[in-house]
């Protein structure tokens, strides 16, 4: 049998839409652009203000996904490629669907009983928050239940 057509955009532990993190920018926009239309929103600057060494970064909003792409230097003109991408489960929900079929809705125990393998890590930011990381890459962020799922860089900025 054929596997099912996915139910939307595919969100990946190494990648978003069919494209591996460290895709040309252009190539990933253009699956997204096709995926979802115009962004909402479309930033641009240096990823962190407060770190001399960041890189320059773009991130796309598209309801509750941002998609970031970053450079090898702080340099606007500077290529830059997939980097991240992280969806809020607050609001609403572009047409999206995670790989291996994970469900949106699970709490942090129900993560833990349905994927015996991932690993449950208090984020170190002192306010409870966790991050459950499945075995595929695609972590689930927040306190008590996830109200974030993301895949790729972490960036903290401090």
């Amino acid at each position: 049998t054929a596997p099912a057509p996915a139910k939307g955009f595919l969100l990946a532990g190494n990648g978003a839409g069919g494209h591996k993190f460290g895709t040309a920018e252009a190539k990933a926009e253009k699956a997204l652009s096709s995926a979802f239309g115009e962004p909402d929103e479309s930033v641009q600057g240096v990823l962190c203000e407060l770190d001399p060494g960041s890189p320059w970064a773009r991130t796309l909003f598209y309801d509750g996904l941002s998609v970031v792409f970053t450079a090898k230097s702080a340099k606007k003109s500077s290529p830059r490629t997939l980097d991240s991408w992280s969806l809020s489960l607050d609001g609403k929900l572009p047409a999206v669907q995670l790989e291996d079929d994970i469900p949106l809705n699970l709490s942090f125990k129900q993560l833990k009983a349905k994927y015996p393998k991932g690993k449950l890590v208090d984020t170190g930011l002192g306010d409870g928050s966790e991050i459950f990381t499945l075995p595929n890459g695609i972590r689930f962020v927040g306190v008590d239940v996830p109200d974030m799922v993301m895949a790729g860089e972490l960036h903290y900025c401090e």
